[in-house]
């Protein structure tokens, strides 16, 4: 399925849902080019991004958009333009404006001439914490044909004491994986200079869901262990791998924003097949009869983690890119001399063996929380 308009954050900030949304039918844009632009400013050192894409013909797959030029402004009208990393995404250096609760944010995109902003926006208290486990479960479902499958998986769970509670909050989950990937082992008589390429991958699990918590609404001090996420297993688990849930405290017009998104989201798919010109966002541009798609969003974030560890599991996997036995050494060392890549081109070895990086979500960069 295309990600029909929409790809929001460069570390993907998946969202998550609670409860039952209304299901319905998705216009798509037949004509294209329209702007889009999604990101956002937070406490953290990390994934402050802006996304700059302009929507395709038909539903395929956004264009990025590369010459933009990107600012983020405070309170008192510093600003710090945002280095250009690829796909359309723009990356805030850290450190360059003080990302504090309280700090308030703007954005400015300039394109071709015309200037595209968002209203400034506050960043919001921190207010719960949230606790997260994971048990081994088996999972059940009917397929297609009506046969009863059952599958081993990790259920994850979380808590949330709140512990602060402002006279308005608002607040959104979403889930992330994070394993590592090394490449496959290869003959040192026909590599020499070889060597296996390590990643870690940071996943974004839930993509269809949205979940969302109104502290004006519902003011709990407690929130008891909820689903956030089930991951069948498979060959990842064979190394540890962390489930991180991030809790963002949102600003109120976010808020709303991801409730409408939430309304209109087929359960089918998932968040980024919306059509967002159903979605009014907050980004508003120097000519008054454009219309401009995203939103840009100030929050603080708070995340909570669980190991999963194979010893946790005591299962074997079987790897992908194992290379052990006669027949496969025979395979490997068919292909040209000192040539990893011709193993993938001629289908000996998965990409992922090889060139893990060039996979979504996986990059060569340890995460700092990965021991």
């Amino acid at each position: 399925m295309h990600k029909k308009y929409i790809f929001i954050y460069a570390l993907a900030l998946i969202l998550m849902a609670v409860g039952c949304t209304q299901v319905i039918d998705l216009d798509t844009d037949e004509v294209g080019g329209k702007l889009v632009i999604f990101g956002r400013v937070s406490n953290s050192s990390v994934g402050n991004t802006v996304t700059v894409t302009r929507t395709q013909p038909n539903g395929e797959d956004p264009l990025p958009i590369e010459s933009a030029r990107v600012l983020i402004f405070d309170q008192q009208d510093n600003a710090a333009q945002l280095n250009y990393i690829g796909n359309g995404i723009y990356e805030l250096p850290y450190g360059v404006l003080n990302q504090q609760v309280g700090s308030q944010f703007r954005l400015e995109v300039n394109i071709d001439g015309a200037t595209y902003t968002s209203p400034l926006q506050q960043m919001p208290e921190l207010v719960g914490q949230d606790d997260v486990s994971w048990e081994r479960i088996e999972h059940t479902t009917i397929s297609s044909t009506g046969v009863t499958v059952v599958r081993d998986a990790i259920r994850v769970t979380a808590s949330t004491n709140i512990y602060n509670k402002p006279n308005e909050f608002f607040l959104r989950w979403h889930v992330e994986e994070t394993y590592p990937l090394v490449g496959a082992s290869l003959p040192n008589s026909h590599f020499p200079f070889y060597t296996p390429m390590v990643c870690y991958a940071e996943i974004p699990l839930n993509q269809q869901e949205i979940m969302l918590l109104d502290g004006t609404e519902v003011r709990p001090d407690f929130i008891a262990p909820r689903e956030m996420a089930i991951r069948f297993l498979d060959y990842t688990f064979d190394r540890k791998h962390y489930f991180s849930v991030i809790q963002s405290s949102i600003t109120k017009e976010a808020h709303e924003y991801w409730s409408r998104v939430n309304t209109i989201t087929a359960r089918s798919g998932s968040i980024f097949d919306i059509p967002p010109a159903s979605v009014p966002g907050n980004i508003t541009s120097s000519d008054p009869n454009e219309n401009v798609l995203g939103f840009f969003e100030v929050i603080a974030l708070d995340t909570a983690r669980t190991l999963v560890t194979n010893d946790d599991l005591n299962i074997f996997f079987e790897r992908p890119c194992q290379t052990t036995g006669s027949e496969m050494y025979r395979r490997i060392t068919s292909v040209p001399y000192m040539c990893p890549s011709c193993l993938v081109d001629e289908k000996i070895l998965p990409e992922v063996c090889i060139f893990c990086d060039r996979q979504p979500y996986h990059s060569q960069q340890r995460p700092s929380y990965f021991e």
